[in-house]
């Protein structure tokens, strides 16, 4: 602040709203993000802009205010394409379907998480695409195609394996759990179930 140094200001507000968020202090995190976007924007640099807009629909989602968090998102996405910010584009689309899956529209959600894989297959991405599986997998099991769901998850889950997410592979099969019941499929639902609780415990 005596310095005057916005740059410092922005990245002392960002990491402070990320070391909340982790903590779960998601009211004290928000108004960290609100900082940082703040300054983001005084900077008018659109790349810190994009973090901040994702940043804090990310705190909303888990204060469980889908609406804002798609706004928000949205927004980041909208500055993305406009200043073709290619690497950040896949993990836009992801996020926009997260929030579409939050407020049940599953057609939405399916399109941009198709849409993130697509940009991910084309270009190569840092994204976590096993994660964007998981999301599709859900979506297409909301819209009752067990098929689509159930393969989108085994694709989450190899890849999951692949990067050692243990946490996603967990979940997936978890995920899956559900699926396979509505299925009838009750032998591939106890699997599934079991491969759940053997990662969950390893962690």
């Amino acid at each position: 602040d005596r310095l005057n140094f916005k740059i410092g200001i922005y990245h002392y507000y960002e990491q402070s709203a990320i070391v909340l968020f982790t903590k779960g202090g998601y009211n004290l995190s928000m108004s960290q993000s609100n900082s940082a976007l703040e300054v983001a924007r005084e900077l008018n640099d659109s790349g810190l802009i994009i973090n901040m807009l994702n940043n804090t629909g990310i705190v909303y989602q888990y204060l469980g205010q889908f609406d804002k968090q798609l706004d928000y998102t949205l927004q980041a996405l909208t500055i993305a394409e406009k200043t073709n910010r290619k690497e950040k584009l896949v993990g836009m689309y992801h996020n926009v379907a997260n929030a579409y899956y939050n407020l049940k529209q599953y057609r939405k959600s399916t399109h941009y998480c198709l849409s993130a894989i697509k940009l991910h297959q084309q270009n190569g991405s840092t994204a976590y695409v096993n994660r964007i599986y998981a999301t599709l997998g859900q979506s297409y099991a909301s819209l009752k195609f067990t098929d689509s769901a159930l393969y989108y998850y085994q694709l989450g889950a190899e890849e999951s394996g692949t990067r050692n997410d243990i946490y996603a592979e967990a979940a997936i099969y978890g995920y899956m759990v559900s699926t396979l019941a509505d299925r009838g499929d009750y032998k591939a639902m106890l699997k599934a179930a079991e491969k759940s609780l053997l990662l969950s415990r390893g962690l």
